[in-house]
């Protein structure tokens, strides 16, 4: 089965590596490089996982966390949270279903972390 990730990424080097990865193990990607167009992307898609950097042009990457968070459609995709702020991880922001990566992140990872929500779907 075929999964869907939005990835957010302003950062070109590391949507090249989520592609590697993602399509590696079958995911469908769509690409946002910022919060707005990640928000315009979500308001017509429902992907599987959503790998959400939170430093991002434009619209934050709480606001698209807030966005995804408030729409019951959303319910059941998965968020990773990947960045290089460890106070996006504290307790209480991330649904108990989804997680965070801190950067620099490996390959190996993005794909454990993918393979790991997506199996509990």
């Amino acid at each position: 089965m075929e999964h869907l990730a939005l990835v957010v990424e302003d950062e070109k080097s590391l949507r090249l590596i989520y592609d590697m990865v993602l399509t590696g193990i079958g995911f469908k990607i769509i690409h946002a490089v910022d919060g707005q167009q990640a928000i315009e992307v979500l308001e017509n898609t429902t992907p599987d996982i959503v790998f959400l950097d939170m430093l991002l042009p434009r619209v934050n990457g709480s606001a698209v966390l807030d966005y995804i968070y408030t729409a019951s459609r959303f319910n059941n995709t998965r968020v990773v949270v990947v960045t290089a702020h460890s106070r996006f991880g504290q307790a209480g922001l991330l649904r108990s279903q989804d997680e965070f990566l801190l950067k620099p992140i490996h390959p190996k990872d993005l794909r454990n972390a993918a393979q790991r929500l997506t199996a509990k779907m």
